[in-house]
């Protein structure tokens, strides 16, 4: 035993009935050592799998998850469209009904008081007063005209343009309100912007018509 020539030594007698059950026992018991070898064995590649598993289970939650945030984005961005959409559409029927509302009366006191130019052209002084309420009822019909306009929506999109050119559009679509703006002088060539043409042109003929009630000439 001690120079690990044998496992153990029978001081007594033994029986081979004894001897051959103990070497069955033996046998049983290396037949379970290695029958649970393989169960670590086979247990180690069970866990390795549901590693794998697991590991491409939070792949799936996290893509599901981003899938979801982006989902929840787009709605949000949708509902913020619909409201504007509505907001839009709310002021614009309200622009609407104010220039319809407005356009009718001015519409006859435009007219009478055109009567009555005629019929007083002797009287200097009424003639006077009268065409100041001329021009104040066209203000106030060009006034309406861009309420009218500004319920028209725009739909455009935006391109590189030449800043100069929305500001002639503007000065002319002024001119055609029967307004005089301010004279426009361009020195040098002005660098391109993005913006959508028609909206920049009617931006730049508020501004002129800005400047021209505040008495601008250049």
């Amino acid at each position: 035993v001690n120079r690990s020539e044998a496992d153990a030594v029978l001081r007594d007698p033994f029986e081979p009935r004894d001897a051959v059950a103990l070497f069955h026992h033996g046998c049983e018991q290396a037949l379970l050592r290695r029958h649970t070898r393989s169960l670590v064995d086979e247990l180690a590649v069970r866990n390795a799998e549901l590693l794998g598993f697991n590991e491409r289970l939070e792949d799936l939650v996290a893509e599901r998850t981003r899938h979801l945030v982006e989902a929840q984005e787009r709605l949000h961005e949708s509902q913020r469209q619909m409201v504007q959409l509505e907001t839009q559409s709310t002021v614009n029927h309200l622009l609407r009904g104010l220039a319809h509302e407005f356009n009718n009366p001015l519409a006859a006191i435009f007219g009478y008081a055109q009567r009555l130019r005629r019929q007083l052209n002797a009287d200097a002084d009424a003639s006077r007063r009268l065409d100041v309420i001329l021009q104040e009822v066209e203000h106030c019909r060009t006034v309406v005209q861009q309420l009218r306009q500004l319920a028209t929506p725009l739909s455009e999109q935006a391109v590189r343009i030449d800043p100069e050119t929305a500001i002639l559009d503007g000065a002319a679509r002024l001119a055609a309100a029967g307004r005089t703006g301010p004279r426009i002088d361009a020195d040098d060539p002005l660098p391109e912007v993005l913006a959508a043409p028609r909206a920049l042109a009617r931006v730049f003929e508020q501004v002129l018509a800005n400047a021209a009630d505040a008495g601008a000439t250049l």
